[in-house]
């Protein structure tokens, strides 16, 4: 049975759009929303070749709530996007399991803005 989605931060740099899912249930270790976790980076040659995609990651948490090793679950496609958000959420707190399973379900969404086109005038 898959857990349900029940966190989602939205993070914003510079205009583009990179979106972290955390599941929590069951007493499930999941990313600590009161805590002020950085962004996780969109690299920029990433951004400038325009590609997207979805990274979901398993985290393995500690009894205090840091993070100890991250598994890639499903790939982004990109080598680059998957080791950026690997590393940026082995950079966030966590809430660690109070019972069910001490590793977090983390997913890192990059997403260039959709651009409007200027108006033209006659």
């Amino acid at each position: 049975m898959r857990l349900p989605f029940a966190a989602a931060v939205a993070l914003l740099s510079l205009g583009l759009v990179s979106e972290a899912f955390a599941s929590s249930g069951s007493g499930s270790a999941h990313v600590d929303m009161t805590a002020q976790n950085a962004p996780v980076a969109y690299p920029m040659a990433a951004q400038r070749s325009g590609r997207q995609g979805i990274v979901r990651m398993l985290v393995k948490v500690s009894a205090l709530g840091h993070p100890l090793k991250v598994k890639v679950m499903r790939s982004s496609g990109y080598e680059d996007l998957d080791d950026a958000a690997a590393a940026g959420v082995l950079r966030w707190h966590y809430v660690p399991a109070a019972w069910g399973s001490d590793w977090a379900d983390v997913q890192v969404e990059y997403r260039l803005p959709t651009m409007v086109p200027a108006s033209t005038k006659p």
